[in-house]
């Protein structure tokens, strides 16, 4: 039994420990991470992951070279979604906050113990285990119907709506209803006036339900988004890939290099395209294309220690007006410089957060307004 209680000991720091340090741990000046980020940490992961694989022999280089695609297009899709953070300031958790997880993790983990714990009970395997009921698979498939339902019901009675259409292409892609997923898309292209990213949705719409190759109607799509927004990888992505696959390694090359070109030299898939171009030039007897990187993006600059110090022991009142302080600064930086997309992203959701409904509706219309012109 003593065993036992130095094992659960070792477990509730370890929890504590994990569980403490992020609260501790200053943030960047943008708020909490992005899901992108977290999503390009993964990719690269199963990127090192397919190079063992290929060293112990499990995955020949065909496997793995087609594995890698498949990472580095999402690599580039998770990118271009990566834009939208919070810009409400933000620094250590309260001291408060990380004293109540100390003492209420334990005591609430030994309450439960005292309740329910039996430590002599024997292991049950896995396979023993109760499975889901069928009834309750067969519920949450007609809680996704329904969903659907609905959604296609308001398509009906308004058909304009673009963001009906979006969400039905989402859903049905989720659910591997290609063929839906592509109509849905149509339908988004055509309300939108043919926007770059309805465009880019299609496209990809119609990659996914041709068994993953480029469709020469795919590639007329993938062609019209980059000239409506030529800052977007996924089209030069795109149009590598259908180059290659048609045996043209000079054309893929070139796109290749595009894609390069309008990518800064931090961003994640930068080494992945540098290597897949070195191969193609192997295999073709071709000179690598030299490409100028664009500058690394600037990091945000958070807070100081100084700073985070200070606003620790701010009243309630003196906290939020140092955060409409900061958000006064980005909207005067956007008067400066009105075509950061982005920029009136954090602004619309930091007014959103500070609770100003006027002033997020006009930052949501600089958002439509350049939305429109891409």
């Amino acid at each position: 039994m003593t065993a036992f209680w130095i094992a659960a000991a070792i477990l509730t720091l370890a929890a504590l420990t994990a569980l403490v340090l992020p609260l501790a741990r200053k943030r960047n000046g943008n708020g909490t991470p992005v899901r992108a980020d977290f999503d390009l940490a993964v990719y690269k992961d199963q990127l090192l992951e397919i190079d063992r694989d290929v060293e112990r022999g499990v995955l020949s280089d065909d496997q793995a070279t087609a594995a890698r695609t498949e990472i580095e297009r999402r690599m580039l899709a998770a990118a271009g979604d990566g834009g939208a953070t919070s810009a409400v300031a933000s620094g250590r958790a309260p001291g408060w906050l990380m004293a109540a997880v100390l003492v209420v993790v334990p005591l609430g983990a030994l309450g439960l113990y005292y309740k329910l714990g039996q430590p002599t009970m024997k292991g049950q395997p896995f396979a023993e285990r109760e499975q889901p009921k069928p009834a309750n698979m067969a519920l949450r498939k007609e809680q996704i119907n329904q969903m659907i339902s609905e959604m296609q019901a308001r398509a009906e009675k308004d058909p304009t709506d673009p963001n009906i259409w979006a969400g039905l292409g989402q859903i049905y892609s989720k659910l591997g209803r290609n063929a839906e997923a592509v109509h849905a898309y149509e339908q988004l292209v055509a309300t939108t006036n043919r926007q770059a990213e309805a465009l880019m949705a299609l496209g990809e719409a119609m990659f996914v339900d041709a068994g993953e190759i480029v469709t020469p109607a795919a590639v007329k799509l993938f062609v019209e988004a980059k000239a409506k927004m030529p800052s977007h990888p996924m089209t030069y992505f795109y149009l590598a890939q259908e180059r290659q696959k048609s045996g043209d390694l000079q054309g893929a090359l070139d796109q290749y290099a595009g894609l390069l070109s309008i990518s800064a030299a931090d961003d994640e898939w930068v080494p992945e395209i540098q290597s897949r171009m070195t191969q193609l030039a192997g295999k073709a007897g071709l000179d690598v294309p030299v490409v100028k990187l664009l500058p690394a993006k600037p990091q945000a600059p958070g807070p100081t220690a100084e700073q985070v110090k200070n606003a620790q022991n701010m009243a309630p009142a003196d906290q939020q007006d140092m955060i409409k302080g900061m958000v006064a600064r980005l909207a005067g930086k956007l008067k400066d410089n009105p075509d950061d997309l982005q920029g009136w992203k954090r602004l619309a959701q930091a007014y959103k957060v500070l609770g100003d409904p006027a002033k997020q509706a006009e930052a949501e219309a600089q958002i439509k307004r350049l939305q429109g012109a891409q």
